[in-house]
């Protein structure tokens, strides 16, 4: 079918652009005390810092300016974060973790990973990839924890997120707007306000499960001109794009807004063209 050939070509071009996964520039690992970061070719150990937060955004501007970008697997272990990561604008960097084994736990108010560049050249690749994040007993701390805007390429897929129910803007579990390419497959996500809010030119979000959110349930947009959220558009490009949620499962959501959405920009003329099909919706209220 047409669909499936687009999204297999997105999924390629979104793919090749991504820092590949097999080896990594740094192996991030802690003893329960320490954080420690590993050159992956040297084997020397480059980074040691009480605080995850730190050693991780020390690495990722180290691959930057040295490279451009480059991989992070962070290995097995229990993380505390205290502060956002910020992720530089024109990188091509990938981070992995192993699974619900890799454990970033936290209650405070902060994004953890963000990519939100103010003067943005649609050139960075992401994929964040393979690890739990538990803010469970955060209470009233709503926050979004992946906000990833203004990419060319984006992948966020095998993520674990979960905390408590709330019915709030600005706490969404992966969100973002006008990325060009975007894929999120594979997530499981609990207790947030917004689970999956994230747009782009080109959209393929499927696979997922989401429980229990109090705004919406899945959502997605082209390029959206939403000059009251200050978002900006790439030059040349008008709003809109092609959006497909497909096989989802949802349980709960939405309860205030959108279980399962395409987001109309709002802007006229909107150009964007969606499909949703296959998916699973069950309601408790």
């Amino acid at each position: 079918r047409l669909g499936d050939q687009i999204k297999d070509i997105w999924f390629r071009d979104i793919t090749s652009k991504i820092p590949p996964i097999s080896t990594a520039s740094y192996i991030v690992y802690t003893d329960g005390k320490m954080y420690y970061a590993k050159n992956g070719d040297t084997g020397a150990i480059e980074f040691v810092d009480t605080d995850i937060s730190n050693l991780l955004q020390n690495v990722i501007n180290v691959l930057y300016q040295r490279y451009g970008g480059g991989r992070i697997f962070i290995k097995r272990g229990i993380y505390y974060p205290t502060k956002t990561v910020n992720i530089p604008d024109g990188i091509s960097l990938a981070i992995k973790g192993e699974g619900s084994n890799t454990v970033l736990r936290y209650t405070s108010r902060f994004i953890l990973f963000i990519h939100d560049p103010s003067s943005p050249t649609w050139t960075s690749n992401i994929a964040i990839r393979n690890f739990k994040v538990d803010r469970s007993g955060s209470g009233e701390n709503n926050t979004d924890i992946i906000l990833l805007k203004y990419a060319r390429s984006v992948v966020v897929e095998g993520l674990e997120i979960v905390d408590d129910y709330r019915n709030v803007d600005g706490d969404g579990a992966i969100t973002g707007f006008n990325n060009f390419n975007v894929v999120v497959r594979g997530n499981r996500i609990f207790n947030k306000s917004y689970g999956i809010y994230i747009g782009g030119l080109n959209v393929h979000i499927y696979d997922n499960y989401v429980e229990n959110t109090g705004k919406v349930g899945i959502a997605s947009m082209g390029l959206w001109n939403n000059t009251a959220w200050g978002l900006k558009l790439p030059s040349g490009y008008g709003t809109g794009g092609v959006i497909v949620i497909e096989n989802n499962a949802l349980v709960d959501c939405g309860r205030a807004d959108e279980c399962l959405a395409i987001d109309y920009s709002g802007y006229p003329p909107d150009r964007s063209v969606g499909v949703i099909r296959d998916n699973i919706v069950i309601t408790k209220n």
